[in-house]
């Protein structure tokens, strides 16, 4: 559902082809959520089927034919009731399968282990990097979309938490890298 309301939300900036929604959600959404191209267009055509949102064709000249995209009614109310809903909180229950590899990493040399930590702390440190770019350069991409300027305050919780994540990933694989190499020190040194 999560997919559904987070395509919701954007649409209901305004009216947008599925390649905006697209392309917005790619520059924004996508640094916590991920989804494929081909998910939002399904999830797009599964929300105009429930009346969440309308479609209208628009012609073009030298291209092919358009869907528009808009929110109806129904669709904001829907949107609006999940925004208030806090009766579950699935943030918590999340899956992280590269803490279930280390859950089971005794199966593996440590040396081997070191080098997956090194590894995942490369990416944290990429992912941030291009957290922090994307940040520097979000009021170009709000603009370049017409979004609302009110709205950049909420982006702006997100992206804190996103900078914060990726930080602590970077801070846990430090520590974890200094644990393995004093064990692997200790293990070398009997």
């Amino acid at each position: 559902m999560s997919l559904k309301m987070s395509i919701l939300g954007l649409v209901s900036y305004k009216p947008m082809t599925g390649y905006d929604i697209y392309k917005l959600f790619d520059g924004s959404l996508k640094f916590f959520f991920a989804a494929q191209q081909s998910q939002i267009y399904r999830e797009l055509n599964d929300l105009e089927k429930i009346g969440f949102v309308s479609a209208r064709r628009e012609e073009q000249e030298s291209r092919p034919t358009r869907k528009i995209y808009s929110i109806t009614q129904e669709g904001e109310a829907a949107l609006f009731d999940w925004l208030v809903d806090y009766s579950e909180e699935p943030h918590f229950s999340q899956r992280l399968p590269y803490l279930t590899k280390i859950f089971f990493a005794a199966k593996i040399p440590d040396e081997e282990l070191l080098k997956s930590i090194l590894r995942f702390r490369e990416l944290a440190k990429a992912k941030l990097g291009k957290l922090e770019t994307s940040y520097a350069n979000a009021d170009a991409f709000i603009n370049s979309f017409q979004l609302p300027k009110d709205d950049f305050f909420y982006w702006e919780l997100t992206i804190d938490y996103g900078l914060r994540i990726f930080q602590m990933n970077i801070d846990w694989a430090d520590r974890a890298i200094g644990l393995l190499e004093s064990r692997i020190a200790a293990a070398n040194a009997d």
